[in-house]
């Protein structure tokens, strides 16, 4: 059976379960897998990796941040010369730019659905995000996701885990657990992969020569 869309995927758990009158509660286990994968799994990989341009508006610190997002990766000014601006604590932001003072962002915190920065923004600034995207959650209207169209069988195991508690004691319980997990193995590389980019990975050491 194909899993391409969410009617493909509820589909799918009825057939793995054997039942036949769980139709109402089957988008219930969807939606409690899709809950532990944005807070829980390793959503960092070169296939949810996005851009979008957020808008400065002058003596405003804050922009918003598109509903999908789940972290940053990098956030660059895109007025010549272009620069990244930096990630802080709130305690750090204020420390280094404890005047409000109005120029051009050098760093910013999150706050909730927005990104705040620091210096308040003295100009229309483009600033380019990329950052992870969220497994939005799959409905009638939006019938796949990019974690449905890359890691089907992830949502599919992850769906019938997350059924436990309303199958009770189903032997079978076990073995899509160990197949969950294998998939989990297999994100937890491409993870890496999209952090990475596939270099090998290198030792920093604090040492300062």
């Amino acid at each position: 059976m194909a899993l391409a869309t969410y009617a493909d995927l509820q589909g799918a758990i009825a057939s793995w379960m054997d039942r036949t009158d769980l139709t109402a509660v089957i988008p219930d286990f969807i939606s409690l897998f899709e809950t532990t994968a944005n807070a829980e799994l390793p959503l960092r990989t070169r296939y949810n990796l996005a851009t979008t341009t957020l808008s400065t508006v002058v003596g405003t610190a804050t922009v918003t941040l598109p509903t999908d997002f789940l972290e940053a990766k990098s956030l660059v000014n895109q007025t010549d010369p272009k620069h990244v601006l930096e990630p802080f604590t709130a305690t750090a932001l204020y420390t280094q730019y404890p005047s409000g003072q109005i120029a051009q962002p050098r760093g910013f915190i999150y706050v909730g659905s927005s990104l705040e920065l620091a210096p308040i923004p003295d100009a229309a600034y483009a600033l380019k995000l990329y950052y992870y995207q969220k497994a939005m959650p799959l409905s009638v209207e939006r019938t796949t996701n990019w974690l449905l169209a890359n890691f089907p069988n992830l949502y599919l195991f992850g769906s019938l885990v997350a059924a436990e508690a309303y199958l009770g004691t189903d032997p079978r319980l076990k073995l899509w657990g160990e197949l969950y997990e294998n998939l989990l193995a297999k994100l937890s590389a491409a993870t890496e992969r999209g952090q990475y980019g596939g270099a090998a990975l290198a030792v920093k050491s604090d040492v300062v020569a």
